[in-house]
């Protein structure tokens, strides 16, 4: 699963300059990623179709209702996802999509964040 990720996000990654900011490598989070062939959506009416999404469960009947295609992870760490994703998704806000990309003559993609938790810390000190 982390190679999709990896693999699908490699435009991103080329594109986006890498801000060093300090990530907890060990928090943990439920991802979406909604994609569509970009011979079957242009640029607008994908973004008119992900904007007004403000949950992970509008994304989800969004993506049925459109044919769009979805991928969701619930248990990803941070560490897990390339440096340039976790800069976009740190600050992403839960249910918020993330900008468009991906490769124009190929296909556009968004992200979305539905679930950060940080892991338990036994306190038997």
């Amino acid at each position: 699963m982390i190679s999709l990720w990896s693999t699908a996000l490699a435009a991103l990654m080329a594109a986006t300059p890498v801000t060093q900011m300090p990530v907890p490598p060990d928090i943990r989070m439920h991802l979406l990623q909604l994609s569509v062939p970009a011979d079957k959506y242009s640029l607008e009416e994908f973004n008119a179709v992900t904007r007004p999404v403000l949950t992970c469960d509008q994304a989800r009947s969004v993506a049925r209702q459109n044919h769009i295609r979805l991928v969701e992870n619930s248990s990803l760490q941070m560490s897990q996802l390339p440096r340039a994703v976790q800069s976009i998704i740190a600050e992403l806000p839960i249910g918020k999509p993330s900008r468009i990309f991906g490769k124009p003559d190929q296909s556009f993609k968004v992200l979305m964040v539905c679930r950060r938790e940080a892991p338990s810390r036994n306190s038997d000190e």
